[in-house]
C-alpha cells in the first residue's frame, strides 16, 4: 500500500510540473478585442469593417478567427472584386486626323444606351505611345471634356515573343450619346483603329495599404537585364499593384513580372512596358506595375536594359487593397474575430490548393457583432509578472512536494527494516 501511495505522489509531482507548460499554450490574453461571427457551415465572407481596422496592428497580421474549442481557424484575406459590363460595339461616325497633331474618333452610343465609364481601343498597330482626351456631348456639336492625358502604348518585339499593349481608357460615367477621342500624334504616324469596345466598369470600395520592402538586384549579363528580388514575408495582404522608383530619364524598357510561393517555383504574372521620359506632355512617365490580386510570398521583376544604361532603381513600392475575409466554417461551432495585438506576428495558412476551386459568390456573407473587450486580456508584461509567480508558486509546491516524498520514502525504509 505505502508503494501505491509513493507512485500517486510522483505522478502528483510530475502533473504539477508541467501543468505551466500546457497552460502557457492559451495565448488569447494578448487579444484585446473580439467580434461574434454568425457562419453558416461552409465558406464564409465577414467584411473588414472601420472597427477592426482601427484597433488591429499594422497590415492586419494579428487578425485570428478562433473557434468555441479555441481552435484556430485558418483564413486568407481578399481584395474587392471588380464587376464589368461589357455594352455593344457603338459605331464610329468620324475619324478624321489632323497632321501633327492628333487623331480625331467621335462614337454613336445610340438613343437609348446604358451608362459608361470604359472603353477600349482595338488596333493592330504596333510599338506607338499616345496621349488620349475624351469628350462626350449630347448633339455632336457641344462638347464636355471628361478625362485628359490618358496614356495608351504598345510595345512588341516578335523576335523575343514579348508584347504589352495599354488601350483601356476610363473616365467619369456618363450617358451623353456622343464620344470623342482625340489621339496625340506629332510623329504623323497615326494608330489604325479597328473598332472601340465599351464597358461599364464596377469596383468594390477597398482600404489600401502600400509597403516599400526589401530588395536584392541582381544583373543577369547573358540577356542583358536586371533581376529584382522580393521576398515579402508570411501572412502578406493580397497584392495588386507595385511601382518602381528609378533614378534615370528618358527611358523605355519591356519588364516581365513573376510571383512564387515558395521562391523557387515561379509564374509569369505578366509582361509591362516602363517608360519615364523628360517632357512637359504629361503622358511622359508609366513606372507602375498593376496584375490581378494575388497573395504570392516572393516577386521577381526582370527589367530588360536592351542599351548601355544601367538603370539605378532606388525602391519599390507594393500596394495591397483589402476589404474582407474568408474561411470556412464547421457545424454546430461558435466562432469570433480577435484582434488588437500589437505584438503578433502573420500567421501561415496553406490554404492556396483548397482556395482555387472557391466560388466566392457562393460564400455566405457572415454577420459580425459589435466590438467587444476581451476580459481575459493582459499585457505581455503582465503576463510574463503572472508567469514568474505560477512558477514560483510551483516551485514551491514541488519543493515541499519533495519533501514530503522524501519522509514517505525514509518512513517506508525504515519500517521494511523492522520486518
Amino acid at each position: 500500500m505505502a508503494i501505491k501511495k509513493i507512485i500517486k505522489i510522483v505522478f502528483f509531482c510530475i502533473f504539477l510540473f508541467f501543468a505551466h507548460f500546457v497552460w502557457a499554450k492559451i495565448d488569447l490574453f494578448f487579444w484585446k478585442y473580439y467580434k461574434n461571427i454568425t457562419v453558416r457551415p461552409g465558406w464564409n465572407i465577414i467584411k473588414i469593417d472601420d472597427e477592426i481596422i482601427k484597433y488591429s496592428a499594422r497590415g492586419l497580421r494579428d487578425l485570428r478567427i478562433v473557434n468555441d474549442r479555441y481552435e484556430e481557424v485558418p483564413y486568407r484575406i481578399l481584395g474587392p472584386q471588380e464587376r464589368i459590363v461589357k455594352l455593344d460595339r457603338p459605331k464610329i461616325i468620324s475619324n478624321t486626323y489632323l497632321p501633327g497633331k492628333y487623331s480625331v474618333i467621335v462614337l454613336d452610343l445610340g438613343k437609348k444606351h446604358k451608362p459608361v465609364n470604359s472603353l477600349r481601343i482595338n488596333t493592330i498597330s504596333e510599338n506607338f505611345h499616345r496621349s488620349v482626351s475624351v469628350y462626350a456631348s449630347d448633339d455632336n456639336n457641344k462638347w464636355q471634356i471628361l478625362k485628359d492625358k490618358i496614356c495608351i502604348y504598345d510595345y512588341t518585339d516578335r523576335a523575343k515573343y514579348f508584347h504589352n499593349q495599354k488601350t483601356k481608357i476610363k473616365f467619369p460615367q456618363t450617358d451623353l450619346r456622343y464620344l470623342k477621342l482625340e489621339i496625340s500624334d506629332q510623329n504623323n504616324n497615326p494608330i489604325k483603329i479597328n473598332s472601340v469596345n465599351l464597358e461599364y466598369y464596377k469596383k468594390e470600395e477597398a482600404k489600401e495599404l502600400k509597403k516599400r520592402p526589401r530588395f536584392r538586384v541582381k544583373d543577369n549579363v547573358d540577356n542583358n537585364s536586371k533581376e529584382i528580388f522580393v521576398d515579402l514575408g508570411p501572412g502578406r495582404l493580397p497584392v495588386n499593384e507595385i511601382e518602381l522608383f528609378i533614378d534615370n530619364e528618358d527611358f523605355g524598357l519591356p519588364v516581365q513580372l513573376l510571383a512564387s510561393f515558395d521562391g523557387i517555383n515561379w509564374r509569369t504574372v505578366g509582361n509591362y512596358y516602363i517608360f519615364k521620359y523628360n517632357t512637359s506632355n504629361l503622358c511622359s512617365h508609366n513606372l507602375v506595375l498593376q496584375f490581378e490580386e494575388s497573395n504570392e510570398r516572393y516577386f521577381k521583376i526582370i527589367v530588360f536594359n536592351q542599351n548601355d544604361k544601367s538603370l539605378k532603381i532606388v525602391g519599390l513600392e507594393f500596394a495591397a487593397s483589402y476589404n474582407k475575409i474568408i474561411f470556412s466554417a464547421s457545424k454546430d461551432r461558435e466562432y469570433r474575430l480577435y484582434y488588437g495585438n500589437q505584438y503578433a506576428k502573420f500567421p501561415e495558412y496553406n490554404l492556396e490548393e483548397n482556395f482555387s476551386y472557391i466560388d466566392l459568390n457562393d460564400a455566405y456573407v457572415a454577420q459580425i457583432s459589435s466590438q467587444y473587450k476581451n476580459s481575459k486580456f493582459v499585457t505581455p508584461e503582465q503576463k510574463k509578472e503572472k508567469n514568474k509567480k505560477i512558477s514560483s508558486l510551483l516551485e514551491y509546491g514541488i519543493i515541499i512536494t519533495s519533501i514530503i516524498l522524501l519522509i514517505l520514502i525514509y518512513r517506508f525504509i525504515a519500517v521494511s527494516r523492522r520486518y
